[in-house]
This record gives structure tokens, C-alpha cells and sequence, in this order.
């Protein structure tokens, strides 16, 4: 993006560039408790407590094994913790898995190097690929009964819907006959 004119603060596209970073970093970039993101690389889960990156190159594949790397902030509250993963969030959300691994770890080796306290640990650990729901899994059941009535269950990552129907029987008023 070029900007064809020097603008001061008070300058529309200025407040337009700050009005767009404020809704992206509301709506893509913030992760809040018990959501998940999925991007073409990782999936993203903010736990109470930690933030769960898990390597989706493999997920849902039988003989393959998934790696999940675990980002643990040391004061275990969900204000501190907020302090430590959306910037974390922001950092790795276009990266691939070994690209957010070691970013992570950087950070860590910067805050050792620079005698602060570390505001988080790192856990890593693998799981079989069979057991890792890929992105976009959709499960959908029918079941249809001698009455006429239909249920339908689906399901995704993110929601989950149950839906019936059932068959309407008229009688005529004339004949009594259905």
C-alpha cells in the first residue's frame, strides 16, 4: 500500500487506517476463551489458561502423527493470560507450524537472555493424525420413522443443530377419512 500524500493524524485516511487496525485486531486477530481459529496451516485454541497450536498439515490422516505445541503463561489467570496470547495470536496467525514453534521459542530465548522473568513455557507433544478433527468437518445424520417424522443432526467444529419435522395428518371434515 503507497501513500500517494504526507497525511497528519487528523487526516480521514489516517482515522480510516486506525478504524480498520482496531476492527481487525477485534474480529481476526483476537482469539477469546474457548474459540478456536483455523488458518491453512494451524488451528488455534484459547483454553483457560493457554493457548494450544496444533500442526493441521496432518490432521485427520491414519498413519500420520500431529504435533501440538502448547503455550502456558507462568500466572495461570485469564487476565495475564490475555496479556501473553493475543499478542502471541497476532504474531503467529499466518505462519506455518514450525515458523510459530520457533518464533515462540525466540521469544523465550530473548527473555532468558535479557534476565526477565518468563511470561510463558512451552509444551510440545504429538498425537495421531486420526485423532485431529480436520477443518470443515461436518457430520450430518438422518433418521426418518414409519410416522413420517424426520430428525436431522449436524455438527461442525463450531456448532451443532438438531432439526425434526413431522408429518401433519388432516382428517376431512366430511368423511373422517385422513
Amino acid at each position: 500500500m503507497f501513500d500517494l500524500h504526507a497525511c497528519s493524524a487528523s487526516c480521514p485516511c489516517q482515522r480510516d487506517k486506525e478504524i480498520a487496525a482496531r476492527v481487525a485486531s477485534r474480529h481476526l486477530l483476537s482469539l477469546d476463551l474457548g474459540r478456536s481459529v483455523f488458518t491453512v496451516h494451524l488451528k488455534l485454541h484459547h483454553f483457560s489458561g493457554s493457548l494450544q497450536i496444533t500442526d493441521m498439515d496432518n490432521a485427520g490422516k491414519r498413519g500420520k502423527k500431529v504435533r501440538i505445541l502448547s503455550m502456558i503463561p507462568q500466572h495461570v489467570n485469564d487476565a495475564h493470560a490475555e496479556i501473553v496470547i493475543k499478542p502471541a495470536v497476532a504474531a503467529i496467525l499466518h505462519m506455518t507450524y514450525d515458523q510459530a514453534k520457533a518464533h515462540l521459542e525466540k521469544l523465550l530465548q530473548e527473555q532468558e537472555g535479557g534476565g526477565k522473568v518468563n511470561l510463558f513455557s512451552l509444551d510440545e507433544h504429538t498425537v495421531r493424525g486420526i485423532d485431529v478433527e480436520p477443518p470443515g468437518t461436518k457430520i450430518e445424520l438422518q433418521k426418518k420413522f414409519p410416522n413420517g417424522t424426520i430428525i436431522t443432526i449436524s455438527a461442525t467444529s463450531h456448532d451443532f443443530h438438531v432439526n425434526d419435522s413431522v408429518m401433519m395428518q388432516v382428517t376431512d371434515r366430511n368423511t373422517g377419512e385422513q
